[in-house]
């Protein structure tokens, strides 16, 4: 049955079961959601402002089978980083959770130390190619494509069969779609980390958007589910609106 992944990014002080009634599943079962808990160097995507899923979140999560996927995105870990982070690691290694990586040796690394999360290849890796996605498919669990490539290209029917099972795709996406070069998720990286993040956070003004012909729907890109469902593809990752980007 296909599922999908929901974000808890910037969730308000409400109770996670209300918070998740805000959105439109389109029938799909809720595998995971995703957003950050407890401090950690190792986090990316967005900068770590807070615990957005609280231990009672948590509980209702484990409760409902639903796992916590971790967005562990940094681009490079350290050993220092990685160090300060079992402890982080060894409290949320539960079958049903799930990781989401964006540098290989780190996800080798948790697949080793830490066998109960499943690990997922980030939409920050970029996964742009049918030679990256090859390579991708063989150290993860699950991958999430780069959204702009798999659509303006038209590769849903060009992914063998066997990949599409374990490709996780964008229902809805905020500006990092038609984003050329997503300097954000660098620069947040740095912050979550410790590091020294000089320069700009946003590419903003800085590089022109892509083309693309898809709608937006409440300010974000919204892409066919349905066309994907059809297509043998079954897992998914839907966000929250923020304007022109999304949580």
């Amino acid at each position: 049955m296909p599922t999908v992944s929901i974000s808890a990014r910037g969730k308000p002080a409400i109770p996670l079961p209300s918070f998740l009634q805000g959105f439109d599943t389109q029938g799909l079962s809720i595998d995971s959601v995703f957003g950050f808990t407890d401090p950690c160097e190792l986090y990316g995507g967005r900068v770590y402002m807070g615990a957005e899923l609280t231990p009672a979140d948590l509980a209702w999560l484990e409760g409902q089978n639903i796992g916590y996927r971790i967005p562990l995105q940094c681009r490079r870990a350290t050993e220092k980083m990685y160090k300060n982070s079992t402890e982080f690691l060894s409290k949320f290694n539960k079958s049903g959770n799930s990781v989401v990586i964006a540098d290989h040796r780190l996800a080798s690394r948790i697949r080793e130390d830490f066998p109960m999360y499943s690990i997922e290849c980030s939409v920050i890796v970029n996964i742009n190619s049918m030679y990256k996605l090859e390579d991708a498919i063989a150290l993860y669990d699950s991958v999430v494509v780069d959204p702009y490539w798999f659509n303006e290209n038209n590769m849903a029917d060009q992914i063998p069969l066997e990949w599409r099972s374990r490709v996780r795709l964008f229902i809805n996406a905020g500006c990092m779609y038609s984003c050329g070069s997503r300097i954000c998720y660098s620069h947040a990286s740095k912050l979550n980390s410790n590091q020294n993040a000089e320069g700009p956070a946003c590419s903003l003004g800085i590089s022109p958007r892509l083309e693309t012909n898809v709608p937006r729907i409440n300010g974000m890109f919204g892409l066919d589910l349905q066309s994907y469902v059809d297509l043998g593809y079954s897992r998914f990752k839907l966000l929250r609106s923020a304007g022109t980007t999304g949580y």
